[in-house]
């Protein structure tokens, strides 16, 4: 009788995923704790079969057991979904999505662990008789309300337009995001606590120092249009995190695009949020002619009781 072994390629994807929380891990979080990551995937659609090869093993360095909740961008349709679903790494009892194929070849969504994660509502965050409303999104913003042990909080996903480089247009759309929110609040039934994840086009202002493009003029920084909308001052105050270079031109850091808003009802569950280690995603893909994403993937750590 021949006995069966894993093939080599299935133990190396085994190794890096067992490995991932020791990337992970290098400054201690109060339990009980949990990850929500954020991540362009960039152009998720037909991909091809080298290129799959590639994202599950940066998928296994990357999404590690405390991750709980992601944001993802850039699938482009139902044939995208599916197979990142399929390069996901084998975490029991598994993943659910929260997705919705649009006309539009990017959409946003949520992905959340089952048995971890409850989602309690999801649909678009701008919508028009269900369907989504591309005049203050052309790429449709996906919206869940979640819960992790005491924590339950609202969620968006979102990848503000690029347009060609005008930022411009990113701004139009991330006031859309404040405006949405600024009301939201006022309401006592919502849930204050909001967490806006994705990619912004943006750069925080320490993160517009660390870029590629510092010194481009009419690329506004998150935390002046927040500033100028004037909705959030004093005790509704918004906190933007991330300032690390997170756009992936070449295979290297470029830019600063990815972050969190946090509403103060989020802030006070916030442990820290970092750029993933550039290495799980560049060991992913070295030496390879496909690149696993033009985006790092982000992270952020959050209190759960």
């Amino acid at each position: 009788m021949k006995r069966r072994f894993p093939s080599a390629s299935l133990i190396a994807v085994l190794i890096v995923y067992l490995a991932a929380p020791l990337l992970h891990a290098g400054r201690r979080v109060p339990a009980p704790s949990f990850a929500i990551l954020s991540w362009n995937l960039q152009t998720f659609g037909n991909v091809s079969e080298a290129r799959q090869a590639a994202c599950r093993q940066a998928y296994g360095a990357v999404i590690h057991p405390d991750v709980y909740v992601m944001t993802y961008q850039e699938v482009a349709n139902v044939t995208g979904i599916n197979i990142f679903q399929k390069l996901l790494p084998p975490i029991k009892p598994g993943w659910e999505v929260s997705f919705e194929d649009t006309v539009d070849s990017q959409d946003n969504g949520i992905l959340f662990r089952v048995g971890r994660a409850t989602m309690t509502s999801d649909g678009f965050l701008f919508a028009e008789s269900g369907a989504p409303d591309t005049s203050l999104a052309l790429h449709p913003f996906r919206v869940a309300h979640l819960k992790v042990g005491a924590f339950d909080f609202t969620l968006v996903s979102l990848h503000l337009t690029f347009h060609a480089g005008n930022a411009m247009e990113s701004k139009r759309e991330l006031w859309s995001v404040l405006d949405w929110l600024e009301t939201y609040l006022k309401n006592p039934k919502n849930d204050p606590d909001v967490i806006v994840a994705g990619d912004f086009n943006l750069p925080s202002e320490a993160g517009k120092k660390r870029s590629v493009k510092a010194g481009k003029t009419g690329w506004p920084t998150i935390n002046s249009i927040i500033r100028e909308h004037g909705g959030f001052v004093g005790p509704t105050a918004l906190t933007v995190v991330i300032d690390e270079p997170t756009s992936r031109s070449n295979k290297r850091p470029a830019n600063n695009y990815d972050h969190f808003i946090l509403t103060p009802g989020a802030k006070r569950a916030f442990i820290r949020a970092e750029r993933v280690p550039i290495a799980n995603v560049d060991g992913a893909d070295r030496g390879r002619k496909v690149q696993v994403s033009d985006h790092y993937p982000v992270e952020a750590w959050f209190r759960s009781n």
